[in-house]
This record gives structure tokens, sequence and C-alpha cells, in this order.
């Protein structure tokens, strides 16, 4: 009986190492998250991966390099080593952009926005309505916001644009568990990639469906534009942009703003000249440059008139006294929060412009010609 009660015992401590030998072999990142290809096309400025309990996305600043790292969740809060766990759905959002309204906007999702900067930037209906009822809150300048404003609207996230190394207070708001993340849409090169941040909103309120079917509807719809803008035998000369202090600022050869000319099948006469923000010209460089351009694009003025008055040197550009001068100024929330989101009616109208005479503003969607 005591040698079979021995065997027994043999047996079970050989099972039991057996056992811990084959977890002790097994590879390691069997244990860790499995994560598809990136599921972004056009955008440089971020990553996203399907994991198999969420999301990886990595955001990138295109200046420092530096990238930021996130793990959306609708399960456990797993954490992972070196990313930031966000659980989904994201109940409540401060968003300081009002191209991030714009994209909240189509799918479904403005309610979800617990405080925004400035109202006098605000377009979206619904969102205004939300600010005066109070369920929104309207900060005011980004740079200017307390914590203890954010805390108080009850947002979980804030979403800045990353002007900065990092939003102001953000250390002291992570330590209460709100996180800062930064968004570099305004950074892309394309504007299918600025569109396709629409992705990253979408998971955020588990809402991937409608923002993936609704960029696959402007990409198409861009690109089709695009061809049909490439039949055009002729291609207007086009400058851009207005005098700010001393420097007139213009895009840059390889900004989305210098694409869009591109696609629209204009020849912009910054195309050579690198960067992807703006560039700061001398308005003598600016006159002897364009006194032939055909077509000048955001004077950042209603009317012809008014661009004159400071700089009475402007009235001899051709584009001035042809005018061939076009703006969304009249209305500009209208652009900045709907532009973004929308680049397939931005390159309509540039495409109209500049391939359609006489061309009637009211058929445009976000410009206007001055008079």
């Amino acid at each position: 009986m005591s040698t079979r009660s021995n065997l027994f015992k043999n047996l079970n401590v050989s099972f039991l190492m057996a056992i811990l030998l084959i977890i002790g072999c097994t590879d390691p990142k069997q244990n860790e998250q499995t994560e598809s290809g990136n599921i972004i096309k056009y955008a440089k400025n971020i990553k996203i991966f399907s994991t198999s309990d969420g999301y990886n996305i990595e955001i990138i600043n295109p200046d420092t390099k530096k990238i930021y790292k996130y793990h959306l969740t609708s399960g456990e809060r797993q954490s992972i080593a070196g990313y930031q766990t966000i659980a989904l759905p994201s109940k409540g959002i401060t968003v300081l952009s009002a191209t991030h309204v714009g994209m909240l906007s189509k799918i479904d999702a403005i309610e979800n926005i617990k405080g925004f900067s400035n109202v006098n930037y605000v377009f979206n209906s619904q969102l205004k309505k939300q600010i005066q009822n109070g369920f929104t809150a309207a900060f005011g300048e980004e740079q200017k916001i307390s914590p203890e404003a954010i805390i108080k609207s009850n947002s979980k996230l804030v979403i800045h644009s990353g002007f900065g190394a990092q939003f102001t207070n953000e250390d002291q708001l992570q330590k209460i568990g709100i996180l800062c993340i930064p968004n570099f849409d305004w950074k892309e090169i394309h504007p299918l990639g600025k569109a396709e941040w629409i992705k990253f909103f979408g998971i955020l309120f588990k809402k991937e469906i409608a923002a993936n079917a609704y960029f696959s509807e402007v990409e198409k719809a861009y690109l089709k534009l695009k061809d049909e803008a490439s039949k055009y035998a002729s291609k207007p000369t086009v400058f851009a942009g207005n005098i700010f202090g001393d420097y007139w600022y213009t895009p840059a050869g390889n900004s989305f703003q210098a694409q869009f000319y591109k696609d629209a099948s204009a020849n912009y006469v910054y195309s050579s000249r690198k960067g992807v923000g703006s560039l700061a010209i001398s308005l003598e460089q600016i006159i002897k440059d364009n006194r032939n351009t055909e077509i000048w694009l955001d004077p950042g003025n209603d009317a012809l008139q008014d661009i004159v008055k400071s700089h009475e040197s402007l009235i001899n550009l051709k584009a001035y006294q042809n005018k061939s001068v076009y703006d969304y100024s009249h209305n500009m929330n209208k652009y900045w929060e709907l532009s973004a989101s929308e680049p397939h009616h931005v390159l309509s109208d540039l495409i109209q412009i500049f391939h359609t005479s006489p061309l009637d503003s009211n058929l445009l969607y976000f410009y206007k010609k001055l008079d």
C-alpha cells in the first residue's frame, strides 16, 4: 500500500513539473496582445492597429518625432507596457479645435462633447445649443483653460492640437485621471490624411463602422473629383494668403493646401518651396512673384475694396484687377469646422474656381468670389 501511494505521489510530481515546464517554455509573445496591420492609408501622424481586445493607437508629433501610445479597450482595462489605457466608449470629452467638432458631427457624437474652447468659433447648431443650455462648457482660449474648469465639465479626455510641448496643466489633470491627447491632423500633408483622423474619433465612441463608412465615401468622392480635374488641358496659376504683421503667409509646397491646388489641376506659385506649414514671405516678393498670377485665394477679406486699404500696392496684381479673388471668410466657422472632414467639397470648390468661367458663387460650398 505504501509503495503504491509513493508511486502516485511521484506521478503527480512528474505531472506538475511537466505542466510547469510547458508554461515556462511557452513563447512570452503568446501572452501579449495580438496586433493587426495599420489601418491608416493617408495620414502620416497617426497609426491604428486592431488588437484582440480593442486598438493600439500611435500618435506621432511630426516635428519632434515623439510617439504617444494608447491602448483603447472595452474589455478589462489591461495594462500594456508603454501604452496608456483608455476605456471604451469614452463618456465625456473636451475638444479644443473646430475640426474635432466637425469629425464628431459626422459620427453623431456631438452629445459627448463636455467642453470646447471658444463659443465664437462654433458652427454646429447642436453644439451651440449644448453650450447655451450649460451641457457643454465653453472655456475660452486654449492656453488659459484652468484644470478646475475641465474637471467641473466631467470630461474624461482632452483632445488638443499639440501646438506646444504639452497641454497646459496636463500633468495635474493626468494625476486625477483626465488624459490629454495631442492631435496633429493640422500637420498632415494630404487632405485625405486630415480627414482620416475621423477613424480615431470613431474608435473613441465605438462608432468605427460609421467613421470608416464616412471616410470611404469621402475618399471615393475626392479621388473621382481629382481624376476629373486631371483632364483639363489648361492649368491656371494660383497664389494664396495674406499679410500679417511684416510678412505674407502662404501654404508651403508640401502642405495639404498645396496638395489641394495640385489635385484641382492648378499651378501653385510656391509648390517647389519645401515645408508642411506656412511660408513667411515679404510683401515686395509676393508682388514680384505674382504680378501676373491669375487667381488669388484666401486674402482674409470679404470684399475687394478692403484688400487694398492697408497696402495699395496690391492693386497692381492681375488677380485683383480681374476680380479673380476667392475666400471663405464670409463663413469662416463653417470652413474651419468642416473642411477637414469634407475635403471633397473643398476640392470641388477649387476645381470650379480654377476651371469654370463665368463662375456662379452660389454653386460653391465653402468659397465665395469677392466683389
